[in-house]
């Protein structure tokens, strides 16, 4: 079974000793409990030295999800963290015989725009060798015939995106490339838009417009008749 699993969260710097939540984190929710269209649910985890990791995940109606991470600094210390977001499969798709995917009709594997530059890989390209590029607008994802997940960076904050097969598993990845710095007694915030859902026309030109996503209509693959 193929699963694709997003993870968003915080790298910490060579210069900052601080606890961080991990995979195996226990989260708290605060407030509202089910992720429903204009009801936002909000997940808290305390490292006990300090400082309050908060996530605020909000959803519309075309899957499109907005995660509002924020660090709630109560050490007398200045902390810096990066903020990161992450797409993993756990495998390559087995294609169905006459499938159009992974031909020059039609495109299956990692997608990204990295300022005005489209990229495209198929697994075997980056399982062979990782891909990066570093950015201050774009977006990325892996794709399928008809689905694509996808990243979108923070607005106006540059970033470093991978392409890369680590752990028997396909990651596409960015970090943003500036540490967000907290002071004692502060709290920063940090976003992310991540897309879920089928490639609609409608539906990812409507985003491209709305939320100012460069090239986002080059999700769907037309192939030789773009």
């Amino acid at each position: 079974m193929y699963k694709r699993q997003v993870e968003t969260g915080w790298a910490a710097s060579n210069a900052t000793n601080a606890s961080l939540p991990t995979k195996n984190s226990l989260w708290k929710i605060v407030g509202n409990n089910k992720l429903t269209v204009g009801n936002p649910v909000i997940a808290e985890w305390n490292n006990k030295s300090g400082l309050i990791f908060r996530k605020k995940i909000e959803l519309d109606e075309k899957f499109l999800f907005r995660i509002t991470q924020e660090i709630q600094n109560k050490t007398s210390n200045v902390i810096e963290l990066y903020p990161y977001a992450q797409i993993t499969r756990n495998q390559k798709p087995i294609l169905e015989a006459g499938s159009m995917s992974g031909t020059f009709i039609l495109h299956d594997g990692f997608i990204g725009v990295f300022d005005e530059d489209l990229k495209e890989y198929d697994y075997d390209d980056i399982k062979d060798k990782k891909k990066e590029y570093n950015a201050t607008t774009g977006w990325l994802g892996i794709t399928d015939k008809f689905w694509i997940t996808a990243l979108v960076p923070e607005k106006n904050k540059s970033f470093k995106g991978e392409f890369v097969h680590k752990s028997d598993s396909f990651k596409a990845n960015y970090i943003i490339n500036k540490p967000v710095e907290v002071k004692p007694s502060s709290s920063k915030t940090s976003n992310t838009r991540i897309f879920i859902a089928a490639k609609e026309v409608k539906v990812i030109d409507g985003y491209a417009e709305s939320e100012n996503i460069n090239k986002f209509d080059l999700t769907i693959d037309w192939g030789w008749l773009y």
